[in-house]
């Protein structure tokens, strides 16, 4: 579950930074 949780959160650090670019 942490791991899903943690991989969830990057995605929406990456898709987050794409939009800031």
């Amino acid at each position: 579950m942490d791991f899903n949780v943690k991989k969830l959160v990057k995605d929406a650090g990456a898709a987050l930074s794409r939009v800031v670019q």
